[in-house]
């Protein structure tokens, strides 16, 4: 494992547990703070799934022909996930600070992640 996935990770757990301690007081039981933790999880792999997919194209040799025929939306494609995954983030960070609806913390407890698999999938675009 490269060590900026390392460090990523690092940073991402201890986001994840500083936030599993704020949400401790304010949570009516333990099961919804698992939840969080469960929804940030699958949120965090699902952040990669453009990347992911990148990658199978990349393997299979089909993504240079789709880069040929439709630069523009392969190209563009990681920057518009990276929005609709932000702008999620911000929906869910907006529901927890102001209608402290703490359920939505997953959403935002991710942002690192998406941020990073935007920044493969363009690594492998540009390559």
């Amino acid at each position: 494992m490269s060590k900026q996935a390392l460090i990523l990770n690092a940073i991402y757990l201890a986001v994840m547990i500083i936030g599993f301690i704020w949400c401790l007081p304010y949570s009516k039981s333990i099961d919804v703070l698992f939840s969080i933790l469960i929804g940030s999880i699958i949120w965090a792999l699902i952040s990669y799934g453009v990347w992911g997919v990148y990658k199978i194209l990349d393997k299979k040799k089909i993504l240079n022909n789709l880069l040929n025929k439709s630069l523009t939306i392969m190209t563009y494609l990681p920057y518009i996930y990276l929005i609709v995954f932000l702008l999620v983030a911000f929906i869910g960070m907006v529901r927890v600070f102001v209608f402290k609806n703490y359920i939505y913390a997953y959403t935002f407890f991710s942002a690192l992640t998406v941020c990073h698999a935007t920044k493969k999938a363009v690594e492998l675009v540009e390559k």
